[in-house]
């Protein structure tokens, strides 16, 4: 069994191998979460010796792939295609404390109810409309919104080490697509 840091194989090493997306803390801190493995001293141990997802498990994970992807796409055809543009954006802001970053969530929350509640309302409406249009001139949409925070801290600082330091920024930034 690997332990989590250090020289060799390690919990840390694999998750760097499968991911440079997402820092391996954050992996194992889902994976303790979640139930899937425990530490025992600094070894990171499986909670049983086979892993089958549940039911609910393959629901959600098949709502992120459709999410992630849609998203993927909208974000692809922004970047090479041009005329019309979809709605892909983003708010950024850094040097947060807790509280705050608290405050932003349930902000973040209230903002996604409310337009949840307008969307689905007026979906439900013209989808009652649109009931008598030919398949072939149907299409789909999907509109979501997430809200993602981590510390900024040394362990984030020392995987990027060997890429130079970006100003530090203190407003939020408004990113948007091209």
């Amino acid at each position: 069994m690997p332990g989590r840091s250090g020289s060799g194989a390690t919990f840390e090493s694999l998750a760097r191998e499968l991911s440079q997306d997402v820092h391996p803390r954050t992996v194992l801190d889902e994976l303790l979460r979640l139930g899937l493995v425990q530490l025992d001293g600094d070894l990171v141990v499986p909670a049983s010796a086979s892993f089958t997802p549940s039911r609910r498990l393959d629901e959600l994970t098949t709502l992120f792939a459709a999410n992630a992807s849609d998203h993927i796409a909208a974000a692809v055809h922004n970047l090479t295609r041009s005329g019309k543009r979809f709605l892909e954006q983003s708010v950024f802001a850094d040097g947060l404390s807790d509280s705050s970053v608290e405050r932003l969530r349930a902000k973040a929350v209230a903002a996604w109810l409310a337009a949840f509640e307008a969307m689905v309302g007026e979906a439900t409406k013209l989808v009652e409309n649109d009931g008598d249009i030919a398949a072939e001139s149907q299409h789909r949409m999907r509109f979501g919104v997430y809200f993602y925070s981590e510390p900024q801290d040394g362990r984030k600082a020392a995987a990027s080490a060997s890429m130079p330091a970006a100003p530090r920024r203190r407003k939020p930034i408004k990113r948007r697509s091209s």
